[in-house]
């Protein structure tokens, strides 16, 4: 589904966001943390609206690896 205004995203962002973040936390919660020693970028593919994205970087801040972040694409 294309999204073509803002009030479609704030919809779409409404039925779903929750879901697509717990998912995507799920998910986020089992990366091997520790071995991020180095810079790394994030592929994001647009599945989600950016969401997985965005739960990605709060995580990266929470455990202070946000510097590590080289890029999102």
């Amino acid at each position: 589904m294309v999204l073509s205004s803002d009030l479609e995203l704030d919809c779409y962002l409404a039925a779903y966001g929750e879901a697509h973040c717990l998912k995507a936390k799920r998910g986020i919660s089992s990366l091997p943390w520790r071995k991020i020693t180095g810079r790394f970028e994030v592929f994001d593919w647009g599945a989600g609206q950016g969401l997985a994205t965005l739960c990605l970087v709060e995580e990266l801040k929470r455990r202070g690896v946000m510097p590590s972040l080289k890029r999102v694409t």
